[in-house]
């Protein structure tokens, strides 16, 4: 993600009840999370906050994820693996398997309270 004006803290990235981290604004991105379940009715929300400036945030809530194709792998179930790209508002959502096979993808635009993106 872009960012302007960050406090030197940092910013933190928490979803569904947890605290994925602190990161200083020059970390490397994407910053990968999960993976994560896609069982069809956990509704994922993320959300990006400057820890100096609480007041500057980003959130976005996805929505429960489904893989409508069956997948049978006798490695275990699928996951989604959710990534900021760097250089635009979106995040990547992808949905694979434990050994790293890509079995979905989506593109998901963040949007800011007020419209913004």
């Amino acid at each position: 993600f872009n960012s302007q004006n960050g406090g030197i803290g940092g910013f933190e990235i928490v979803g569904n009840g947890n605290n994925y981290g602190s990161f200083p604004y020059n970390t490397q991105q994407p910053i990968i999370l999960g993976p994560f379940m896609g069982d069809a009715t956990t509704q994922f929300e993320f959300a990006v906050a400057d820890i100096q400036f609480q007041d500057c945030y980003a959130d976005i809530l996805l929505g429960s994820i489904d893989c409508m194709t069956p997948v049978i792998d006798p490695h275990g179930d699928p996951h989604l693996v959710i990534a900021p790209n760097p250089t635009s508002y979106w995040l990547n959502v992808t949905a694979q398997l434990p050994g790293g096979l890509k079995i979905g993808e989506a593109n998901v635009d963040i949007y800011h309270p007020d419209g913004r993106l």
